[in-house]
């Protein structure tokens, strides 16, 4: 083993690697032992490691301490015994698991098929197949994962609730019975709870407040609906809070017994208590009907790989997927539904196209061939008479916008060929929208997830019943009835009189 020099630079140890590389093949045998010896030695006067695991690590072309500090914890499991762990049986786990670890832990955001592909990459003498490398992902360590997610989430200046992830992680049941242990001893506050039964919509005790949560999504305000009905606010406020919930969730949720198979997805922003929060929805892209929703805080590719999660758990793998370009919700697509096909919405490129033109085409002459050139991309009947209006577009609109043509049109054809449109999810993004934005405010998560189920509901009652059994609980809902039942003349010549002044007397 040849020396190694210490000098002090700036008051730091430094390791002196030169020499080492030159003379010594940089195999992982030789950088196990040599990150052993680097920590073995200690300083005289206060006996603490001179090299810090992070100074090892680049010391041997790692990045991240923690390839220097797994050795060492597996050097120190066996005893500090030199002999033991260099005689130990080096197997595939040995030479690649740490490794991976290292890989992942540098990029946790970026999807695991790209790491696979990375790593194969950096490391074909290893032969991983793509089944052993996610075994051994999943081997490691939570603590360090979610360490790691909160540290760039703060370099990147983005909010992740951790908690909530983990808890949509554990209802999955994707992870093995130790890591789930291993998850819940670090973060109680994430232990699963108990299964929520549907809520049954024959109940005539649910029924009155599943009516009152109907008219809050059509816009009414609670203490109208309180003087309309002859009861009080809070009243009106607690049914409401109270029927829902993840009940009515689990309830709505096993009432669709039938889909398309073809989805759109897409998200929308809310505010609540003044922060951003971005509401993911799936929408059923040949009715238009919401399949699945949920409020996150981040708008990222670990949210939308949450969202894709839940779907694949309820409903399978759909046929096809409808989206915008959303960058994140295409990485997450790209792990969860790899191999379903994947249309981009339409509309969505030929306004960034518009945008474009508007933008770098000055001729007016130019200008109007070039929009027309970009609709025939997208209306033309024939696939290639599209294409050859692409091609066009590109000669005669300039560098900028033909670099846009070649990366977000020609590079994605495959995903623009039917010509398909994800307006079923921008509409039902406006019906979110109008029902959010009668509001004064959305002061909590609850309260917005009140809102949005009570959307969801008054979308099923009014639409979405076809996608259900005939049999199920919803069809007994008769929303006259229930008017016939619980409005009284009473309340209402009572709520004209207090709210109308003279309008009775008009009528009258």
């Amino acid at each position: 083993m040849p020396t190694r020099s210490l000098t002090k630079t700036n008051n730091t140890l430094e390791l002196q690697l030169d020499h080492y590389r030159c003379s010594l093949d940089d195999t992982p045998s030789n950088q196990k032992v040599f990150t052993i010896l680097s920590r073995t030695f200690k300083d005289v006067d206060t006996g603490k490691p001179v090299f810090t695991f992070q100074e090892i690590s680049k010391g041997v072309g790692h990045q991240d301490r923690q390839y220097s500090n797994n050795l060492y914890r597996d050097f120190q499991a066996r005893n500090n015994d030199f002999q033991q762990y260099l005689s130990r049986k080096n197997t595939l786990k040995d030479s690649s698991f740490l490794l991976i670890e290292s890989q992942i832990l540098e990029s946790p955001f970026l999807p695991l098929n790209e790491h696979y592909t990375l790593f194969t990459r950096h490391h074909p003498a290893l032969s991983l197949s793509r089944t052993t490398f996610e075994k051994y992902v999943s081997e490691i360590e939570s603590n360090k994962l979610l360490k790691r997610y909160q540290a760039l989430s703060a370099e990147r200046n983005v909010s992740i609730d951790v908690p909530a992830y983990l808890k949509d992680i554990l209802e999955l049941a994707t992870v093995t019975p130790g890591k789930h242990k291993e998850i819940v001893s670090i973060f109680p506050e994430v232990e699963e709870t108990p299964a929520v039964e549907p809520l049954d919509f024959d109940a005539d005790r649910c029924q009155f407040k599943l009516f009152l949560a109907f008219l809050y999504a059509c816009g009414l305000a609670q203490h109208i609906m309180a003087l309309l009905f002859g009861v009080s606010q809070t009243t009106v406020h607690n049914s409401m809070y109270d029927v829902c919930g993840e009940g009515l969730e689990v309830g709505i949720l096993d009432a669709i017994t039938h889909w398309s198979g073809q989805v759109s997805f897409d998200e929308k922003w809310i505010k609540i208590n003044g922060v951003w929060h971005f509401m993911l929805s799936a929408v059923d892209a040949v009715s238009g009907f919401p399949l699945l929703m949920g409020v996150y805080t981040s708008l990222d590719d670990m949210s939308w790989r949450v969202f894709f999660l839940k779907f694949k758990a309820i409903y399978g793998v759909p046929r096809m997927i409808l989206s915008d370009g959303s960058v994140s919700l295409l990485a997450a697509k790209a792990n969860v539904f790899a191999h379903v096909r994947h249309q981009l919405c339409k509309f969505h490129t030929l306004k960034n196209l518009i945008k474009k033109i508007r933008t770098h085409v000055s001729d007016s002459t130019l200008r109007r061939r070039a929009y027309r050139l970009a609709k025939h991309i997208f209306s033309n009947r024939y696939l290639s008479s599209r294409k050859f209006a692409a091609k066009t577009l590109q000669h005669i609109a300039g560098e900028k916008v033909s670099r846009y043509i070649e990366q977000r049109i020609l590079g994605q054809w495959r995903k623009l060929t039917q010509s398909q449109t994800n307006n079923v999810a921008e509409r039902w993004n406006r019906t979110l929208e109008k029902g959010f934005v009668v509001r004064y405010g959305i002061p909590t998560l609850q309260s917005a997830n009140v809102l949005m189920s009570a959307l969801w509901f008054k979308e099923l009652l009014l639409h979405g019943r076809k996608h259900g059994e005939k049999t199920n609980s919803i069809h007994s809902m008769s929303l006259p009835k229930i008017c016939q039942e619980k409005l009284e003349i009473g309340n209402i010549l009572h709520f004209f009189k207090d709210n109308g002044g003279s309008c009775l007397e008009k009528l009258g």
